[in-house]
């Protein structure tokens, strides 16, 4: 056998450095697995220095535990294919059983024959549990209803599960697989959020955030953390994130938020409430009292849980007491008036209302009360005053029933008078108007200035009746309106016609009329009110001036303006034209009542229209009516 000239290769320089750098065992044997080389990881696996193993058979040494019928199995892959691989044990001179990764290959010479064996051994003792745990961890974190997902430092996922994705699913509408950019499919609005996150977990520190989100149409709160994952060396590789539905926990966190609140504001309501309000217990204590019960009874907290007896007179507590035992027994609300006395020495009347109470299991008694004391004294003032009032009230009907009675005498006065007058005013009239014209040639310039005063004094004593007449039908509520269609222009031309002869000298009466002509209103009403204007219009008006009259009719109204040019009205007397009896300031030298405008206005509300006076002091006046056209 030729012995090869170049150095045997386990001895090599080279290959040494290369056996010794590496992280696997590498030893090899002979043909008679007698160890010719062990390199620095075997002596770290196996406990042994090289100068220890080498020489030695293998199996002396490396007391491998193989799985059933593997040790059966390796020799025969070793014997037919030349090579075997597989997971065994090994068990440290510690009593350490570590579970190595080992590959055997036969090694033979150019002829084929077998020359020795090379054996590869990793320990995976660490991985393995390393796989078991994650393997663990991912078996709990997939029993529940958490959403757990694994990235690497370029944000594509590593892992995700499948109750994950359907999660993802409902709520974003797309689901992932492994090596998907997290990012990319994410609603635009919740990318920055989860790429900060993640980077602070690639980072090396924890980030968490909590959401409401809706899902099929209902809302959910979830509770997102992220942390970073390290190897065994301590480098961070990925990143890991835990999604958790926490709506019950939220749910909780608000009602008991809520709650607080609830108690805050009923502390709140109850420290600063007028309204006086304790419980009591079953044994008749005192077990809680605001501060206004404190206040008025000059209570402390050391009173709560004293017996009522131990803080009120006897004879009052009896009576508290006594309630309380009607509450329990009827377990319904009480209402009742209660006396009490403060510290002072006075005795208060109390509105209490007792309502029962029951907490874990034991009965208590809480209360309200509102001091009446002045309440009840009102009302005994105001029942006393009541029956005064009542005595007055008989007083007052009988002046009324006077008052009634005169008011009608004097109903019944002014009508027969006036109706007494009329008659010789018609008389002296129609006298007057025969003189004109059978006395005419007679009668001159100076008797004819005579006759038309005494007409002029005629139709004012007329004007007069009038006014008096109407005054008392308004003022008994017997005017009433009748409406009738007739002709406006033709009503107002022969109004004109009847006061010319109360013009002054150089007076002119001008009409015009525009629109419809025919209207619905009550005729007699109308004119009334318009002989007052129209009068108020001659007799205010100084000699010489115009006196314009405008009627204007459209389907549903009626304008009417009359316009003179006289002393007018001051702004202070125009705010007093429509009351009884009032006359204008510069008005106190001419003949009148002060009651045409009074009339004019009620009869104007009567047609249901209005009534505006725009005037200016040696100006004139201006009256302007509006009224339906089909009343």
């Amino acid at each position: 056998m030729r012995i090869a000239s170049h150095p045997p290769v386990f001895h090599s320089e080279y290959l040494t450095a290369l056996l010794r750098s590496i992280d696997e065992s590498v030893v090899a044997t002979d043909e008679n697995f007698i160890i010719q080389y062990w390199n620095r990881r075997a002596e770290e696996i196996f406990g042994y220095t090289s100068a220890e193993a080498i020489g030695k058979r293998g199996y002396t040494i490396l007391k491998f535990i193989y799985p059933a019928h593997s040790e059966e199995k390796a020799r025969t892959d070793l014997l037919e294919k030349g090579y075997w691989k597989g997971n065994i044990h090994f068990l440290t001179n510690e009593g350490k059983l570590l579970l190595i990764d080992a590959s055997v290959t036969v090694i033979k010479n150019p002829k084929g024959k077998t020359i020795g064996y090379v054996g590869v051994h990793r320990d995976i003792t660490e991985l393995n549990e390393t796989k078991t745990e994650l393997s663990t961890f991912l078996s709990i974190i997939s029993s529940v209803d958490d959403i757990f997902f694994v990235i690497n430092k370029d944000l594509q996922l590593v892992h995700i599960d499948e109750k994950a994705n359907k999660k993802i699913k409902e709520t974003y509408g797309f689901t992932y697989k492994s090596g998907d950019n997290v990012i990319s499919k994410l609603p635009q609005h919740r990318k920055e959020q989860i790429r900060e996150c993640f980077q602070t977990a690639l980072s090396g520190q924890k980030c968490t955030y909590q959401l409401e989100i809706k899902v099929k149409n209902k809302n959910i709160w979830i509770q997102a953390s992220y942390f970073p994952v390290k190897n065994s060396e301590g480098f961070i590789t990925h990143a890991c994130c835990l999604v958790r539905d926490i709506t019950p926990q939220k749910s909780i966190e608000q009602l008991n938020e809520l709650l607080y609140r609830s108690k805050k504001l009923f502390e709140t309501f109850m420290d600063n409430s007028p309204i006086l309000s304790w419980i009591t217990g079953e044994d008749g204590t005192l077990n809680y009292i605001n501060p206004s019960y404190a206040k008025t009874f000059k209570l402390k907290k050391t009173d709560i849980g004293k017996h009522l007896a131990d803080v009120f007179p006897s004879h009052f507590a009896e009576s508290y007491i006594e309630h309380d035992k009607l509450v329990r027994a009827s377990t319904k609300i009480l209402r009742t008036i209660e006396k009490g006395v403060t510290p002072d020495g006075q005795e208060h009347s109390y509105q209490i209302i007792k309502f029962p109470i029951l907490s874990e299991g034991k009965f208590y008694v809480g209360g309200w009360a509102i001091d009446i004391t002045e309440e009840t004294l009102l009302k005994q003032s105001l029942t006393q005053s009541l029956r005064q009032l009542q005595l007055s009230e008989k007083h007052l009907k009988k002046s009324l029933e006077k008052e009634h009675q005169l008011n009608e005498m004097k109903s019944r006065f002014v009508s027969m008078a006036s109706h007494e007058f009329r008659t010789p005013l018609s008389t002296i009239l129609s006298s007057l108007y025969l003189l004109e014209k059978y006395m005419a040639d007679i009668i001159d310039a100076h008797k004819n200035r005579h006759l038309s005063r005494i007409k002029e004094a005629v139709y004012h004593m007329n004007t007069l009746l009038d006014d008096f007449l109407s005054l008392g039908k308004l003022e008994e509520g017997k005017a009433v309106v009748h409406s009738t269609r007739f002709n406006i222009k033709d009503l107002i031309t022969n109004i004109t016609e009847e006061l010319n002869p109360l013009l002054k000298k150089g007076q002119i009466l001008r009409y015009v009329h525009e629109g419809l002509t025919v209207i619905e209103q009550d005729k007699k009403l109308l004119k009334t009110i318009l002989l007052n204007l129209i009068v108020n219009a001659i007799k205010f008006s100084q000699e010489n001036k115009k006196i314009s009259i405008t009627t204007f009719v459209e389907q549903k109204k009626v304008l009417i303006k009359i316009k003179d040019r006289g002393i007018g009205i001051s702004r202070i007397d125009q705010k007093h034209l429509f009351e009884s009896f009032y006359r204008a300031t510069n008005a106190q030298n001419i003949q009148g009542t002060g009651l045409g405008l009074h009339i004019v206005k009620k009869y104007v509300n009567l047609l249901n229209g209005t009534i505006r006076i725009i005037s200016k002091l040696d100006k004139g006046t201006t009256v302007i009516i509006g009224l339906p056209a089909n009343n």
